[in-house]
């Protein structure tokens, strides 16, 4: 709390002041008046202590705090600094000036603030000032008639004080629920909750404590006409008097205690003492008009048993008179309380509505980080997604670049053996066509066949087809007849292909090109075979007679014919091969 201008006498004396606050809050009263003339030249945080403890020490000496018009700066100032237990105090003492202001419901928003400021955990709990604000609350609620939170605060109250070890105030607060049971006409209920707390009392030896629920279980027995305990609590709260109070009836419980007393003695009969306890209910000052209404009307059933009209009509006026006079002040009570209860509907309403726009922003907040979070994963995912496109692209370019690299290097390295060794090239391309050799080797062994065109397999419905197929499978050699139905029917169906085949050039680039497509690379090199006719035919020739030894008679072969410049592809099957076997040079000769 100190400052750096701070007067370390004047902390010596608000310690000191509030050391003894509980103890004698009088004595505590005296010290800090002896700082009231310089407080305003304090710095801000000792002069808002100095206000805080004075409002303290005044409300525990029951002083009226209507006037304490600092608190609202106190209190908001101990909001923003302080300790919890000086934020707590604060908040509670405004709410204590409204209260004594006769603003119910800003008083009660108060003292629900500082219930919220309040530490309710086991440990730290300052169960004393917890019990403080409850029993204010349950003051407030009856005087607005509020029977309902009235019982529930003063349970709340008893609560806190048997966790502070306040037996006594516990007791208290048990034997205050009677009133609200008897404002919701529950006196049966009453009657029994203040017996309840009277044997309270005497299990931990508290009788001093009880007159006034002894006279209060007398009240009660007497509303549900149960004389005989009228009488019995009569008795014992005349002997605790004589006992605890020196035989002095304490005020202001005296006056209900001679109305009480005097309906008693009415009920067993004994007017003339009955008369007695009406008349000092009358005579004495501190007396209420509620308690003169009853000894009028108890005055008025005593004259009639004695059956004195003059009497009986002179206190039925009294009666009267003062009945509608407080009829009146009644119904102006009723009004206040009527409107101190809409001031609090109101403000109940309006705190309410307050709550509620909170929520709504905490939700619209919270709708807010949702729609952000999602935003940001789906985001995220975008640009994960994004990122593994690109690593997937760069992996491709990398894979298209290796892959071209490759073809430049060997395209180079054949360029260069051109250039120096065509030896080289000639032998790096006879091992080529060596190792070719063996995967169609293998894929013949395999029994894998290539597929036939559209015109081939309606070629091959044909009965002759089937023979000459089954016939080369077989590795049978057909008769002249066979061989001439079957080039009767190629005839019919492709009349140049015969001449085509017979003529001695085709048949070299039917051998050039027939090897170069098994190769799987006609189309770009067959322009090379047309290069190398010349200097290579000696040895396609050779690689025909060899493939020709080996494969006319179990496979069917793609037959690539190169006229003027067009394409065709012609899908033969093995019946074809033997229209080249007698008509091509070549083939001939095997």
């Amino acid at each position: 709390m100190l400052s750096g201008c701070a007067n370390p006498d004047a902390d010596r004396i608000m310690d000191r002041a509030e050391a003894i606050m509980y103890s004698a809050p009088d004595s505590a009263m005296q010290a800090l008046d002896s700082l009231a003339a310089t407080a305003s030249s304090l710095p801000k945080s000792q002069r808002m202590r100095h206000a805080l403890l004075t409002t303290e020490a005044k409300n525990r000496l029951l002083i009226n705090l209507s006037s304490q018009t600092i608190m609202e700066e106190v209190a908001d100032y101990y909001r923003h600094h302080g300790d919890r237990k000086e934020k707590v105090m604060a908040v509670y003492l405004l709410g204590s000036v409204y209260r004594d202001r006769g603003d119910v419901p800003y008083a009660l928003d108060r003292y629900h603030e500082a219930l919220e400021l309040s530490d309710t955990t086991e440990a730290n709990a300052d169960y004393k000032m917890l019990a403080k604000i409850y029993g204010q609350m349950y003051i407030l609620y009856d005087k607005v008639f509020l029977p309902e939170l009235e019982i529930e605060a003063a349970r709340k109250c008893g609560e806190m004080c048997l966790k502070d070890k306040d037996t006594l105030s516990y007791i208290v607060m048990q034997g205050t629920l009677a009133h609200p049971y008897a404002h919701m006409g529950y006196d049966t209920l009453a009657l029994t909750t203040i017996e309840n707390a009277i044997r309270e009392y005497s299990k931990y030896n508290m009788e001093a404590h009880s007159l006034y629920e002894v006279l209060e279980a007398s009240i009660y027995s007497s509303r549900i006409s149960d004389y005989k305990k009228v009488g019995r609590y009569i008795s014992q709260y005349e002997q605790l008097v004589r006992k605890y109070n020196d035989g002095a009836y304490p005020d202001p419980q005296r006056c209900d205690y001679y109305t009480i007393k005097g309906d008693y003695h009415l009920h067993q009969g004994k007017l003339d003492s009955a008369k007695i306890f009406y008349d000092k209910a009358l005579t004495d000052i501190t007396c209420d008009s509620i308690t003169r209404i009853n000894a009028y009307e108890g005055l008025m059933r005593m004259w009639r048993e004695k059956n004195d009209a003059a009497m009986v009509n002179k206190y039925s006026l009294l009666y009267c008179a003062l009945n509608d006079s407080s009829l009146i002040r009644n119904s102006r009570d009723i009004v206040n309380r009527m409107q101190a209860q809409y001031r609090y509907d109101r403000a109940e309403k309006a705190r309410m509505e307050a709550e509620m726009s909170e929520y709504r922003l905490m939700a619209v907040l919270v709708a807010i980080l949702i729609v952000a979070i999602i935003g940001g994963m789906l985001i995220r995912q975008r640009l994960r997604r994004e990122r593994e496109r690109q690593r997937a692209e760069i992996v491709r370019q990398n894979a298209e670049y290796g892959m071209l690299r490759d073809m430049y290097e060997k395209a180079t390295h054949e360029y260069q053996l051109l250039q120096t060794d065509f030896g080289a090239l000639r032998r790096e391309k006879e091992e080529e066509i060596e190792s070719m050799r063996a995967q169609m080797k293998a894929y013949m062994d395999d029994d894998i066949k290539n597929d036939q065109n559209e015109k081939n397999n309606e070629l091959s419905k044909t009965d002759i087809r089937k023979v000459m197929r089954m016939m080369a499978r077989t590795g049978k050699i057909p008769t002249n007849s066979q061989l001439n139905e079957m080039e009767e029917q190629i005839d019919s169906e492709s009349p140049e292909f015969y001449r085509f085949i017979t003529d001695g050039d085709s048949c070299v680039h039917v051998h050039q090109t027939w090897v170069l497509y098994n190769r799987n690379s006609w189309a770009d090199e067959c322009q090379q075979a047309e290069g190398y006719k010349h200097e290579k035919q000696s040895l396609l020739e050779t690689v025909w007679d060899e493939e020709c030894k080996n494969t006319l008679r179990e496979v069917s072969i793609s037959v690539v014919i190169i006229i003027g410049g067009l394409e065709q592809i012609t899908s033969l099957s093995i019946q074809t091969i033997y229209i080249l076997e007698r008509s091509c040079s070549p083939v001939s000769s095997l």
